[in-house]
């Protein structure tokens, strides 16, 4: 039976504690300057723009684990997002600081499933949660691939229940 990484499946995306701070609850934090080019015509950020701060924070993980999409792409393999879903609770605009805390719920046999919050980096208002999906790919066949043992191994130490 296929295991069920789906955001719709689990949508109770992890709240932070009160009184803890992101980098205990998640391994992996990113931070994140909100540029002009992010924002409406009604000077908040774009909801679109929150896709992108989840994909950067998630990149960014990848590569602190030694698999950045280059090395990804030398070995012929690619990271495809399946699936995404982003719950907006706060307005951010143009010169906010955030940061895009990361941790990782479920790795595959060739899928891992990635929940984020964003907060504001000044009194860790959340802003933001997401989910991202995404499937290790061989570039050759296009189609999915089993995670590499060594890239298993590292991805662990980003994983939390």
């Amino acid at each position: 039976m296929r295991e069920d990484f789906s955001a719709a499946a689990t949508l109770a995306i992890r709240k932070k504690p009160a009184g803890t701070t992101m980098s205990k609850d998640y391994p992996y934090v990113h931070p994140i300057a909100v540029r002009f080019c992010d924002t409406d015509t009604e000077g908040h950020v774009y909801s679109g723009s929150y896709f992108v701060y989840c994909d950067e924070a998630l990149m960014g993980l990848l590569e602190d684990a030694g698999y950045s999409w280059q090395t990804l792409a030398a070995r012929e393999q690619a990271i495809y997002y399946v699936e995404s879903c982003c719950s907006f609770l706060s307005p951010t605009r143009y010169g906010d600081r955030l940061r895009v805390g990361t941790v990782l719920t479920k790795i595959g046999n060739s899928s891992f499933r990635a929940e984020m919050t964003i907060e504001r980096e000044q009194g860790d208002e959340a802003v933001a949660t997401g989910v991202l999906v995404a499937v290790m790919v061989s570039k050759t066949k296009d189609s999915s691939t089993p995670i590499p043992d060594g890239m298993r191994a590292a991805l662990q130490a980003y994983v939390s229940d």
